[in-house]
């Protein structure tokens, strides 16, 4: 009865933390986990997600950091300027981070 009250427990206590930038994080790692994506800029990113979670580009800002903060991604290298509209961030993605992002039973 234990095991079947800690799965529950567990899930109750991975939402308690959550909030819009958790949120907006863990949408992130669904569309690159999904797409299979090695590398993404900023704006893949905001075309990949959906309008009614992020409304500008600048929106997903915090969710990158939280997923670089948990080893998800890292910044890519410059992108080199082409003289008009500057180049979106890259951001490359860990490897691992497809089976990083399963949840564990």
């Amino acid at each position: 009865m234990g095991q079947y009250f800690l799965g529950h427990a567990l899930a109750v206590f991975d939402r308690m933390g959550a909030g819009p930038t958790l949120d907006d994080a863990r949408a992130g790692l669904d569309w690159i986990t999904r797409t299979h994506r090695t590398g993404f800029t900023r704006r893949d990113a905001f075309s990949g997600l959906s309008r009614a979670r992020l409304r500008k580009v600048a929106d997903f800002d915090a969710a990158l950091r939280v997923l670089e903060d948990h080893g998800y991604v890292r910044p890519g290298p410059a992108p080199a300027p082409t003289g008009g509209r500057p180049a979106s961030a890259r951001w490359e993605v860990h490897p691992r981070a497809a089976e990083a992002a399963q949840p564990r039973s």
